[in-house]
């Protein structure tokens, strides 16, 4: 024998609530009925609904994934400029020093043919 569950949208004491405009836009908003007014048999969508759910979950595990692999590949970016930047430093400085040598050997040329004559 079939069990029979109560159906509120069935139900002739409330059809007039049904009939309301509002509620019904309000029932087709929230996937009960269709733009006809009929029913949507919900426990037969229920296994399109969890694969659609599925499918947004993995897509934002996805989209996580690749804001993670984003993140290292400008962080190594950024390491990477910093040791150019910082290379260049050193280079600056080198080149700075070798001229103080190359102008403390002028002078001390200069003080010698000076101090030669």
């Amino acid at each position: 024998m079939e069990s029979k569950e109560y159906n509120a949208y069935h139900d002739i004491h409330l059809q007039y609530f049904f009939e309301n405009v509002h509620i019904q836009k309000h029932l087709m908003r929230i996937g009960f009925i269709d733009s006809t007014g009929a029913l949507i048999n919900t426990s037969k969508n229920q296994r399109k609904l969890r694969i659609i759910e599925n499918e947004f979950a993995y897509a934002k595990a996805e989209e996580s994934d690749l804001r993670q692999e984003e993140e290292t590949v400008r962080s190594i970016v950024r390491k990477k400029k910093f040791g150019k930047i910082q290379e260049s430093r050193k280079f600056d400085k080198i080149m700075i020093m070798k001229q103080g040598k190359q102008n403390q050997r002028r002078i001390k040329a200069a003080l010698n043919e000076f101090l030669i004559k």
